[in-house]
């Protein structure tokens, strides 16, 4: 509950590349760093605290890595705001400079109204409107008037009836505005590229806070993670093993749309003589639901996560889940159904290893059941030569066979 704030801290991989580069940062780039040491305080104050501290030792030692750069947050937020807009106040230029941008604005504001006013009343003008294009203050001013009309114009309507044009008594007002406005980018140049030159020493410790942060987040979500779901149904640690034992596990979604008391789990293992399962039945009897449980626990490994299943658990540590689920078939690249599945499980198979999930939904659905499934018996026997854990499900009825070989 306390980090709760933790999962809106912002992917910056980026910010500290260009950070690292001396690259000038945006403003929003720069807040995100602010946010990143908020939160780094916030969970330093946590650990801090003698209960926490106790009831969570190891996190709180790891939260005494984190330096403190209060002072380098306050110079952020007193000049960039959450949006990334350098404020105002960042510098005394910029908030003369924004203020002479309003009054000159408000001037040709004034005198725009003023032409256009007389424009209307000569018959010069379209309507009681005017315009910005390009920065710049126009009226709109009729085709066959337009010569009757000191100015420049600037670009006509989709209807060619009106033009346009920058009246001549407000071009040196305009010049100013574009003016003042490239005096104001400059500004804010020099206010980002100042933050961006007093961030970059410290990146190297605004990196090891970021580490520390995803540390906690991933743990965080572990922990909500093994609550959620043991309040729903059986979620469990797991042990380290060679082979694949998931006892009445489940796909984690379907506690979202099904009630513990109708979940209907399986029990799955995959032992060091068997690596490679070939499920078979009908549709919508649950066979992809199978393959992507097994996908995500898969991966819930690799983060150390509870897996939904019952006690007594154990999965080796797959370095690489590869599944080809679903139809890739694209007009833009001239790839059919069967084309775009076979280059897929190419390179399934150049990436295959011993440590290698792979999950295949339908295999070579899509083409003429007999090369098919002659084409499938050589992949699955390639995943078997290369001892991939491989889980396939398909309706050719001769694949079976392969498991008698």
């Amino acid at each position: 509950k306390n980090f709760s704030t933790l999962s809106a801290l912002p992917n910056i991989d980026k910010g500290f590349q260009r950070l690292a580069k001396g690259v000038c940062l945006s403003g929003l780039e720069l807040f995100s760093f602010s946010l990143l040491l908020d939160q780094s305080n916030a969970v330093s104050d946590f650990f801090s605290n003698k209960t926490n501290k106790q009831s969570f030792s190891e996190w709180a030692a790891r939260a005494r890595e984190i330096p403190h750069l209060p002072e380098l947050n306050r110079i952020i937020t007193r000049a960039i705001q959450p949006s990334g807009e350098v404020k105002d106040s960042a510098s005394s230029k910029l908030e003369k400079l924004r203020r002479e941008e309003k009054r000159i604005h408000d001037d040709a504001r004034k005198e725009t109204e003023r032409v256009l006013k007389q424009a209307h009343k000569d018959g010069l003008a379209q309507d009681l409107f005017f315009d910005v294009r390009d920065g710049r203050y126009v009226i709109p001013i009729k085709r066959d008037s337009r010569s009757q009309i000191s100015g420049v114009a600037y670009e006509s309507s989709a209807s060619r009836a009106t033009v346009y044009v920058e009246p001549a008594s407000l071009r040196d007002t305009n010049d100013r505005i574009r003016q003042i406005q490239i005096d104001i980018e400059e500004e804010i140049y020099a206010i980002l590229r100042e933050l961006s030159d007093q961030l970059q020493p410290h990146a190297d410790p605004l990196w090891q806070n970021y580490e520390r942060l995803i540390e906690f987040d991933l743990g965080l979500g572990r922990a909500r993670m093994a609550q959620d779901f043991a309040d729903y149904k059986h979620a469990t640690p797991f042990a380290f093993g060679s082979e694949v034992h998931l006892p009445d596990f489940y796909h984690p979604l379907l506690r979202k749309v099904i009630p513990a008391e109708e979940l209907v789990t399986s029990n799955f293992t995959l032992d060091a003589q068997h690596r490679i399962l070939i499920i078979s039945g009908p549709n919508t009897g649950g066979k992809t639901v199978i393959l992507k449980a097994l996908g995500l626990c898969a991966l819930m490994v690799q983060g150390g996560f509870y897996l939904t299943a019952s006690e007594g658990a154990r999965m080796p540590f797959l370095t690489k889940v590869l599944a080809h689920i679903g139809d890739e078939q694209s007009i833009a690249e001239s790839l059919s159904s069967f084309s775009s599945s076979i280059l897929i499980l190419k390179h399934i198979l150049e990436a295959a290893d011993s440590s290698t999930l792979v999950l295949i939904d339908e295999i070579l659905s899509s083409t003429d059941p007999h090369e098919a499934s002659a084409l499938s018996r050589a992949i699955l026997r390639e995943l078997a030569r290369k001892r991939a854990i491989a889980v396939v499900t398909t309706h050719f009825s001769d694949l079976k066979e392969l498991s008698s070989e």
